[in-house]
Parts: C-alpha cells; structure tokens; sequence
C-alpha cells in the first residue's frame, strides 16, 4: 500500500508541474563621477523610466535603487553643468552597478544644448502642459513659480498649496511615466519646468488613476 499511495502523490505532483519560484529582485548601484577628474557627482538625477523609479545620488555619487525585478533597464542621469548619459543594461542577480562618467558642459556648448532642450520637452510634453492650462482644467504651476519658492522644497511646495494632499493617496507622473515609489527629495524645484494637480475625475483621461487614488499630480523636468 505505501507503495501505491507514493506512486500517487508523485503522479499528483506531476500533474500539477513545478511549483513557481518567486521573481527575484536586484539592488542596482548607479555610481556617477567627473569624467574630467573622477570626482564623485552628489546630487545627480537618476531615473529608471521603464520602473517609474528616481532618485538622487548621495556625498559618493551613488544612488540606490532596491527591489528590482530582474529585467533589461534603460538608465538615465542628469547633473546640472554635465551633458546627460543613458543606458541600456540587463539587471540580474543580487546586486548590478554601473558607472557614469559625465562630460561638463562648455559655457559655448551650453546655449545650444538649452535650445535642444526646449525643443524636446514641447514635443514630449510641456506642449500638452501648455495646452491644458490654457484650458483651466486642474492646477499648473509654471517653472516661475518653481524657481522663486525653491528653498521650500517639493514638499512643502506642494503642502502649501494642494488641499488635502497627506489624507489620501496621490497618483505621480514624471515626464509621462508613473512613479511607483516617490520620493519627495529626489526632486529640486528648479529642476521642474512645471506641475499639473488634478482631482481623480478632472485628471486627463491617459492619468486617470486605477486604484484608490484621489489626486493625480504630472512632474515635468527641465531635461
């Protein structure tokens, strides 16, 4: 009989396949350095776009980012005075780093690089940023604004100024990616070119917030 009865629960465990192992996750270290002189960049922008994941490197240059699922990422960083680096890179195993070295930006270099830069961000978004504040639908908030409160910090900006904004969850898009972990100090207010606040039934119809969201707020960067 324990015969039988074996070879039936071996027979149950193959029908029913292999039992599934859990995805694994990956610290990813983005370290960020002067390809100049190698010093360490603190305060650089790193986004994983594809993740809705940002945040800023430390005094060493490096930033964190935990909890990944093991996938191919687009990484992209950005300093203030340095020509921006992206790249594409799989993401496996316990831990992944990678290193970026930025090139300063001449002050020649720099006037065309700003121009570039206008021209991208109205065909990626500030255009549809333009085009709904004209409409009046929501709260806008222009890079002005930003600039001249910037010693408050994103979250005492935003605080101030949306009602209700810690009593509920809040549904964030940065350059038309949402967020999945925000982190208020991953931001400077003068890096934004502008910020849209709606409710969860005047937010444009491509945010409109699955979940038990009741604010929707669309982060647009200068880069």
């Amino acid at each position: 009989m324990w015969r039988l009865g074996a070879a039936l629960a071996c027979a149950a465990l193959a029908a029913a396949g292999p039992r599934p192992t859990p995805s694994a996750t990956t610290i990813l270290i983005v370290s960020v350095g002067d390809a100049a002189n190698g010093a360490y960049i603190a305060d650089a922008q790193v986004r994983l776009p594809s993740a809705g994941r940002v945040s800023r490197t430390a005094w060493n240059g490096e930033a964190r980012f935990t909890g990944l699922p093991s996938a191919r990422y687009h990484i992209e960083v950005r300093a203030i005075g340095y020509a921006p680096g992206d790249i594409d890179m799989p993401v496996t195993g316990d831990s992944a780093s990678v290193l970026f070295s930025l090139e300063r930006i001449t002050t020649a270099l720099d006037t065309v690089r700003v121009v570039a830069a206008q021209a991208t961000r109205a065909a990626r978004g500030l255009k549809e940023f333009e085009e709904r504040r004209q409409a009046g639908i929501g709260r806008f908030f222009t890079d002005t604004a930003l600039i001249e409160h910037r010693a408050q910090g994103l979250r005492l900006f935003l605080a101030a100024r949306v009602p209700g904004l810690n009593s509920c969850p809040v549904s964030y898009y940065l350059d038309g990616f949402k967020l999945t972990k925000f982190d208020f100090d991953a931001f400077h207010l003068e890096d934004l070119a502008g910020i849209e606040v709606y409710s969860r039934i005047s937010a444009p119809v491509q945010y409109k917030p699955l979940g038990d969201y009741c604010k929707v707020i669309l982060l647009w960067t200068k880069w």
